[in-house]
């Protein structure tokens, strides 16, 4: 039932979902908010309300929401986000919410709308490109992607309301999909050791023990130079990685950009990898002398006979074809990652060291990806606190 608040104030509403509504009549309009709880609204209310007293009113536009989203895209969000997120960004406005809402005054568009778009798109399939067009698969889009959406349409509107062009933000009215938590995969020590056993021969053993050894991802392994490693001090600087830029649909290139969240690091690297690094130069040199001026000397570390830059989806489909061949199925490149992280983890390191060589934004997200760990962690700790007090306990043992 509606709550009726005195002449101006406006009224409160609880919704069949469990949301809140509020509205209030205000220079002849009547703007509506929404919000997941009735402290929520009544803020809003209370804000709009105090605005207009001031004199303050969101602005007249005839702007639509599409319109918006192009703008919020490039003037607000290009000039902090990398390429590859530029990219993702514009395809989910093109190709998902402005086909179905696009055409929206910014003004007129409502959370029922919105709930719409995320409703629909967690049943639409997912489309392949082939020479011959997009062709439907029988899989649905994930709701990762969805929420995608919503950080999209959310952080837009939340530029829409300081402009002024809306009073509040109707997408936090909604329930999108939430984020889907999975455990990162590692190998156990065991399954890593008999895998690397049988890599022995194979011409990338030294990347993929680089890799693991590391934590590296598959765009920075393949954008790896000479000029990065450091022999003598032992260590390598990341700097940038190489990814795959979604230029149209069905469509890519590879490019070189700085790494993910533009963190450069330093990694140690241990005796071994130096002696194995040192074995790999000795052999690239080889094919150098004997290709001569047919090598293409670029300084990659990694790279084929004739010098040419390994591309990061060869590192995938190749590391998965070898873990295949040797019995460990669905094991992605990327998995040694997670299991450099999950060995430092489980042998006592702490996070924020691993976070670092990772690197990692936050610590709080190597919590939520490698929260399985955690126990072992503890249990790690409390051995070597007990190592430390052992003596003290020992003496009161024998005092007794």
């Amino acid at each position: 039932m509606a709550k009726r608040r005195a002449n101006k104030e406006g009224t409160i509403v609880k919704r069949k979902d469990g949301t809140w509504m509020a509205s209030v009549r205000i220079a002849g309009e009547r703007p509506t908010f929404y919000g997941r709880t009735q402290k929520e609204v009544k803020e809003k209310l209370r804000i709009a309300i105090e605005n207009a007293h001031k004199g303050q009113r969101p602005k007249p536009s005839k702007i639509t929401f599409g319109e918006w989203l192009d703008t919020w895209l490039e003037e607000y969000s290009k000039p902090t986000i990398s390429k590859t997120t530029y990219d993702s960004y514009k395809y989910y406005i093109n190709d998902h919410i402005k086909p179905l809402l696009g055409f929206i005054p910014i003004s007129q568009l409502l959370a029922n709308q919105l709930q719409k778009l995320y409703n629909t798109k967690l049943k639409e399939k997912v489309k392949r490109h082939t020479k011959d067009g997009p062709k439907e698969t029988d899989k649905t889009l994930a709701p990762s992607t969805v929420h995608k959406m919503h950080i999209i349409i959310n952080s837009a509107l939340n530029q829409a309301l300081k402009e002024g062009l809306i009073y509040t933000n109707p997408d936090q009215a909604t329930k999108p999909p939430p984020i889907e938590k999975k455990e990162a995969r590692f190998l156990t020590k065991e399954q890593g050791n008999e895998l690397f056993r049988n890599l022995l021969q194979d011409r990338w053993f030294t990347a993929f023990m680089f890799s693991l050894s590391t934590g590296i991802r598959r765009g920075e392994l393949s954008a790896l130079k000479w000029e990065h490693i450091n022999l003598k001090q032992k260590y390598v600087h990341i700097k940038e990685g190489i990814i795959r830029s979604r230029v149209e649909p069905g469509k890519t290139e590879i490019i070189t950009q700085k790494t993910k969240n533009k963190r450069d690091r330093k990694i140690p690297l241990s005796d071994e990898i130096i002696t194995l690094l040192t074995l790999w130069k000795s052999l690239q040199d080889s094919e150098k002398d004997k290709l001569g001026t047919s090598y293409q000397n670029q300084d990659y570390v990694f790279a084929w006979q004739d010098g040419r830059r390994v591309s990061p989806d060869y590192w995938t489909h190749h590391f998965k074809k070898m873990s295949t061949r040797n019995g460990i199925d669905d094991l992605h490149l990327h998995n040694l990652r997670h299991s450099f992280a999950t060995w430092l983890l489980m042998d006592g390191e702490n996070i924020k060291t691993v976070q670092e060589l990772l690197g990692h934004a936050s610590a709080s997200f190597m919590l939520d990806t490698y929260g399985h760990v955690l126990p072992e962690v503890k249990r790690t700790a409390a051995k070597k606190m007990g190592s430390m007090i052992s003596p003290i306990i020992e003496q009161k043992t024998q005092s007794n």
